[in-house]
């Protein structure tokens, strides 16, 4: 099992961080403390080092390790798919080994085709190629770790058994919230199959409560409530399409269409997409054949069952264990905050893994102790053939998914440009289609590639506003595509349309403050910060980007006052640090300025505008060996960074060391072969070596760049009339004057 885990998922080890991975691993200020960060997962809710408003979840455990991942590999998703891979893995290998265990080998064959069948499966994709839902992964198998002990227990009645079984559920709940079913799974499991009476399997079942009752000691201390507190964004339409029903009666339908689907998904596991949200299921009612073909199979199931329930076949455990698992993602007991997902199919496959495992065994004529008469080997031999290539066709077709599925898992633009073009509907894929299309546009240097882009993400966010008037994320976007386009006025009002939908959409003053600034009319911006300030409670990204707009607006005290603010909020913010040593080198307070990058350095090392303004900032205050400690520490780890080189070589010409300082600016021009000042400046450092040829050669490199560089026309006819080649030197300083008048003054 577990090499059958590895020969699937091998090709997702090279992959990067795809979706909500961002939000729990690269861009968590808890996860990215390592070790340190653990306290604050623990008693934060699960998006709470991320995203502050979204309060609903407490599912620490995944985080943690992504915390202790981070302490000992840093960002390294190649570590992370891996651990990933490897959990899917052990729980193929607990699948199979614990039922074949407990069971002392007997039905051998259905539990290792159902393994397989589960392993194969492309519905988990999602699960092991998106490194965020290893919550599911560790899920799982607390959980069947947990069904193995408490099963031992009521076989051996030994107390360690109980109380590993009570630890490793506490585990699964701090893992995923949704363990809670098997409150109800493991009094299923045991009176299936233990023979208990009812009396031992309340004792038995009670090992679950001391978890319990300790996870949501845990869950309230950390989110305030039990429940937790859903917003306007964790409860909208586009999320779950249920919340946007006329009635009850519509949105019983949808949801027995949305088990429709599911059980679709199961049998026929195509097209898979990351996002199930508005626009991909839509509202039904009990005239939908689709909702009375699920009536019936439930219907049938349940005449099925009830004659034979005495006999507890493993049938009937399989419905029941699929109803119970999939009760508390399925919209149809409580209404949450997503339609469907792939990831909340996870541990309910099971169930359909084992009944097709149930199927084609019986089929197969696979059963215990076989005594097959003679007159049927021949029938019962081309049976099991039979039944062995439509499983080897099953399992060819599950691999032959869930391998390329995979590469759609690569990183995040090849996942959401794939799936853009199953689910061109969705609002929330057109929303992380847009950002990645307004962020290659801001990295793209072709004006026309741009531009395409661009207009590729404001076509995409108009048809979707055009299908969901109310999506108030699309219009911040449209704003924001507008805005990269540097068309500030459709930005605003894009932005503003927003704000029409709901004059207290947060998000949305944020964008337009953001704005704002970028006209220039930072005291709107502060203004509209403010005005948040006054609604909510300050968070880290609204006292920063105010912070930010303070500076802009030269208001140097008020910006103090807000970054100051921050840090009593969040110590370890390197921006607020860095922003901070930046406002007191602006007021020329350089020991403040000094002591808060150090402290950004202190929690960003190698954060690379920090080494480079307070080597800077070193070098104005003549403390020579500290500005070339920071430099060279900063070359060090980006070895091409052109800049640096000549900050270095103007610190090696104040230390007089000219051989030094000849090399530093050859490697800034070697790295930016545009790098006007750093060919004039080598031209005069060859110039006081007196090496007056190599300083024409630079001089006119600088004037290649840059035609209209004076002083290094001035420069250059000083050298040639140095050399006695006066008429090239009246030529060049005549250049000089015309492009500088200024300069005729010394010269």
């Amino acid at each position: 099992m577990p090499a059958f885990a590895f020969i699937l998922y091998f090709n997702t080890l090279g992959h990067d961080y795809a979706l909500d991975d961002f939000a729990v691993i690269t861009e968590n200020r808890f996860t990215q403390k390592g070790l340190a960060g653990i306290p604050e997962i623990v008693s934060s809710a699960y998006w709470a080092g991320k995203d502050e408003v979204y309060n609903v979840l407490y599912r620490p455990l995944s985080v943690v390790t992504f915390a202790i991942e981070y302490e000992i590999f840093g960002l390294n998703p190649g570590i992370s798919h891996f651990i990933n891979v490897c959990l899917y893995a052990i729980t193929g290998l607990l699948l199979f080994g614990i039922p074949y265990k407990l069971a002392k080998g007997k039905n051998a064959s259905l539990y290792f085709i159902a393994t397989l069948l589960f392993i194969g499966h492309p519905l988990h994709t999602e699960v092991v190629a998106n490194i965020k839902s290893r919550d599911e992964l560790l899920s799982l198998i607390f959980l069947l770790l947990m069904i193995y002990c408490l099963i031992r227990y009521a076989f051996e009645n030994r107390a360690i058994y109980f109380i590993a079984g009570s630890i490793l559920y506490f585990l699964s709940l701090m893992t995923k919230e949704s363990s809670i079913t098997f409150l109800a799974v493991v009094p299923l499991i045991l009176i299936y199959f233990t023979n208990r009476k009812i009396g031992e399997i309340i004792k038995i079942s009670s090992a679950l409560l001391p978890g319990v009752f300790l996870y949501f000691i845990l869950r309230y201390y950390s989110l305030g409530s039990l429940i937790g507190v859903n917003t306007e964004d964790t409860l909208s339409p586009i999320n779950n399409i249920l919340l946007a029903s006329e009635n009850y009666s519509q949105s019983l339908a949808t949801g027995i269409y949305i088990l429709g689907k599911c059980l679709f998904l199961f049998t026929f596991p195509h097209p898979l997409v990351y996002d199930y949200s508005f626009g991909q299921v839509p509202f039904s009612s009990f005239g939908d054949p689709v909702v009375l073909i699920v009536i019936l199979l439930i219907v049938g199931a349940g005449f099925y069952i009830l004659p034979r329930i005495k006999k507890r076949g493993i049938f009937s455990f399989a419905v029941f264990l699929f109803f119970i698992t999939y009760s508390v993602t399925s919209n149809l007991v409580i209404l949450i905050g997503a339609t469907m997902a792939e990831r909340f199919l996870y541990i309910p496959s099971i169930s359909y893994c084992l009944l097709l495992s149930l199927v084609l065994v019986n089929l197969a004529n696979f059963r215990e102790n076989d005594n097959v008469q003679a007159l049927n080997i021949k029938q019962t031999m081309a049976q099991r053939g039979i039944c062995l290539l439509l499983l080897l066709i099953i399992l060819s077709a599950y691999s032959f998914k869930t391998i390329t599925r995979n590469l759609v898992w690569k990183n995040n633009e090849t996942l959401v440009s794939n799936d853009i073009k199953i689910a061109p509907n969705s609002p929330r894929i057109v929303h992380q289609y847009s950002d990645i299309l307004i962020e290659r546009a801001k990295e793209e240097e072709n004006p026309e590639s741009k531009k395409a882009s661009l207009n590729e993400a404001i076509d995409i966010l108009k048809f979707s506003i055009k299908r969901y008037p109310k999506d108030m994320y699309a219009y911040v976007n449209l704003g924001n595509a507008y805005s990269a386009m540097e068309d500030y006025e459709n930005a605003i009002a894009a932005i503003k349309a927003a704000l029409r939908h709901d004059p207290n959409y947060i998000l949305a003053k944020k964008h337009l403050g953001t704005v704002y600034n970028k006209t220039g009319q930072h005291h709107l911006a502060v203004e509209l910060y403010e005005e948040i300030l006054q609604s909510e409670e300050a968070s880290i990204d609204l006292l920063l980007n105010l912070g930010t707009f303070y500076i802009n607006d030269k208001n140097y005290v008020e910006a103090i006052k807000t970054l100051k603010k921050l840090i009593l909020l969040d110590g370890d913010s390197v921006s607020a640090h860095h922003n901070l040593a930046e406002v007191y080198t602006k007021i020329d307070s350089y020991e403040n300025a000094v002591k808060h990058y150090e402290k950004t350095l202190t929690i960003d090392p190698y954060r690379r505008d920090t080494l480079f303004a307070l080597g800077r900032l070193y070098f104005k205050l003549k403390r020579y060996k500290l500005a070339l400690e920071k430099f060279e520490i900063l070359i060090l780890h980006k070895p091409d960074d052109y800049q640096t080189y000549f900050q270095l070589a103007t610190l090696y010409v104040k230390l007089n060391q000219s051989s030094n300082a000849l090399e530093n600016y050859r490697l800034a021009t070697q790295y930016n072969s545009n790098y006007a000042v750093a060919f004039y400046n080598l031209g005069n450092l060859h110039f006081s070596m007196k090496d007056y040829n190599a300083a024409i050669t630079s001089y006119m490199k600088a004037i290649e760049v840059k035609p209209d560089y004076a002083k290094a026309y001035a420069n250059l006819g000083i050298t040639y009339n140095i050399l006695g080649q006066l008429e090239k030197g009246k030529q060049m300083i005549q250049k000089a004057i015309e492009l500088d008048p200024s300069l005729s003054a010394i010269l």
